[in-house]
């Protein structure tokens, strides 16, 4: 089961099933970056975030965001919000 609560902050919950720090975000993160072969250091610049922000959530060591900063990524990706966060 995963649940995914948005407002001002965005909080990113785990499939049960899956091993800490192995979440679905930093997971699709890191394949849509991998996709356009892109370095963590081009998506910081091309989104304005932090690199720190995109390692930590692909890595699964941030867990908590703002919907600002989740916007920015999935633009950054040329991707909907939808294909990165929800699918």
């Amino acid at each position: 089961m995963t649940r995914i609560v948005e407002h001002d902050i965005f909080q990113v919950v785990q499939h049960d099933e899956q091993k800490k720090g192995d979440d679905i975000l930093g997971y699709r993160i890191k394949e849509c970056r991998e996709e356009q072969m892109i370095t963590q250091e081009e998506l910081s610049r091309r989104a304005n975030v932090s690199r720190t922000i995109i390692s930590g959530l692909e890595s699964g060591a941030i867990t908590v965001t703002t919907t600002e900063t989740l916007l920015k990524i999935a633009k950054a990706l040329n991707k909907k919000v939808s294909e990165i966060f929800f699918e």
